[in-house]
Formats: structure tokens, C-alpha cells, sequence
């Protein structure tokens, strides 16, 4: 039989599994999408540069609803414009994030006060397997 230990590591292991197939399945689509369209890899810097220039003006005193309304103004425009590019391709924008299975934990298993849903349910799993596994046994 396995120990709880063990129930506990396959349980993590599968929501790994899980979390690493998402994310590798978005950075795949990123690498094609930006590839094929190097104005979307422009796209991507010009909203990281946008979320750098609100920081800046909030952590140097300089913000102003004026400039914070501009650089929402530049990043609609460009998220637009990205979204303009994944429809082209035949994608979504959604898929240019990882779809991870657990919206609530992003398949960590962790959350803030304790284990997600998703972990217990895999423990349930799993131990059920093992009941029944040394129950046939005996």
C-alpha cells in the first residue's frame, strides 16, 4: 500500500504535469504566433512597456489621471491589435496564456489558505485507487 506520502506525490505530480502542459502549449503558440508575425512580439513589448510606464509614474509621484489614461489608451490599442493578429492566425487570445485546468490555483494544489480543491480531489482519487488496489489483495 502506499503511504501518504506517496498518494501526496502523485497527486502533485499530475497537477505539474498539468500546469507544465498548459504553459508549454502557450509558449508554443507565442513562438508560431511571433514567428509569423513579428508585429505580435512587438505588440507583447509595447504592453510590457506600458505596465513599466504606469509603475514608474506611480512609484515617482508623477502619476496623473491624464498620463494613466494614456497609457491605457496605448495598451487597449495594442491588446486590440494583438487580439486582430491571433484571429488572422486562427487562434484566440485566450490560448496565448496558459489554460491551466484549475482557474483557482493555476494547478499549484496551493492556495493562500490551504490546498485547492483540485489537490483534495486528486488525493481522493488516488487513495481510492489504493483502497481498492490492497482491498482485492486480502
Amino acid at each position: 500500500m502506499s503511504t501518504t506520502k506517496e498518494v501526496y506525490a502523485l497527486a502533485q505530480n499530475e497537477l505539474n504535469r498539468r500546469r507544465l502542459q498548459a504553459e508549454q502549449k502557450a509558449q508554443a503558440l507565442r513562438s508560431r504566433i511571433t514567428k509569423e508575425y513579428p508585429r505580435a512580439l512587438e505588440c507583447e513589448k509595447i504592453m510590457h512597456q506600458c505596465v513599466k510606464e504606469f509603475t514608474v509614474a506611480c512609484v515617482s509621484g508623477s502619476y496623473s489621471e491624464e498620463l494613466a489614461n494614456r497609457i491605457q489608451a496605448k495598451s487597449q490599442a495594442v491588446q486590440a491589435e494583438l487580439a486582430s493578429i491571433l484571429h488572422e492566425a486562427g487562434e484566440s487570445v485566450s490560448d496565448f496564456t496558459p489554460q491551466y485546468t484549475c482557474k483557482k490555483c493555476n494547478d499549484t494544489g496551493k492556495l493562500a489558505n490551504g490546498l485547492c480543491d483540485c489537490l483534495q480531489e486528486l488525493l481522493t482519487k488516488y487513495n481510492a485507487k489504493e483502497f481498492t488496489k490492497t482491498s482485492k489483495m486480502t
